[in-house]
């Protein structure tokens, strides 16, 4: 391949992942995994697998604070989502006994794109209080469809899980502001 981000057996080059894992949208996650994989004596898969998790959306946040720039970085992040999943599982090997690899990146993909809908919609809710009347789920069901689906009819299939999400009333208690 001659894309500089992989290897010729088509990984990720040790630069790459370097970029990826340095992210600002990732890197707490990271240091957060290896922090956790350092205690690992103290800390089992249950407690990784739930600190994961409750990190995903300050990640979110992070992401939707970069505003117009996270549509440049969201490859580089969904990659950053796919390798915080591989350590997950490399770390705490046990885990597979909660949750798949693949259920666990599907749970990470929900709550990340989920959440960050949510807060572009809470904004844009708040933007146009003044003369629309819209509820921030509303605002960001419109917001996703409008800006992430790349013009096409369909979302790329981790996005689309943010966008079920915001059908689903329980998550949105959980995470509405």
């Amino acid at each position: 391949m001659s894309d500089s981000r992989f290897n010729e057996d088509g990984s990720f080059t040790d630069e790459y992942k370097k970029q990826v894992l340095t992210h600002p949208v990732v890197s707490e996650i990271t240091l957060l995994l290896i922090r956790l994989y350092k205690s690992a004596d103290e800390v089992d898969e249950n407690q990784a697998y739930k600190a994961l998790l409750d990190e995903i959306p300050n990640s979110s946040a992070a992401f939707f604070a970069m505003k117009a720039e996270a549509f440049d970085s969201a490859e580089v992040v969904q990659h950053g989502l796919h390798m915080l999943n591989s350590m997950l599982h490399q770390f705490f090997p046990a885990i597979t006994r909660q949750s798949s690899v693949e259920d666990t990146y599907v749970k990470m993909n929900e709550i990340f794109w989920g959440v960050y809908f949510l807060r572009a919609g809470e904004d844009g809710a708040r933007n146009v209080s003044h003369t629309h009347d819209i509820t921030p789920v509303d605002a960001a069901k419109r917001f996703a469809l409008e800006f992430w689906r790349f013009g096409s009819d369909a979302f790329p299939p981790t996005i689309e899980l943010g966008y079920e999400f915001l059908k689903r009333k329980e998550l949105i208690e959980k995470y509405l502001n």
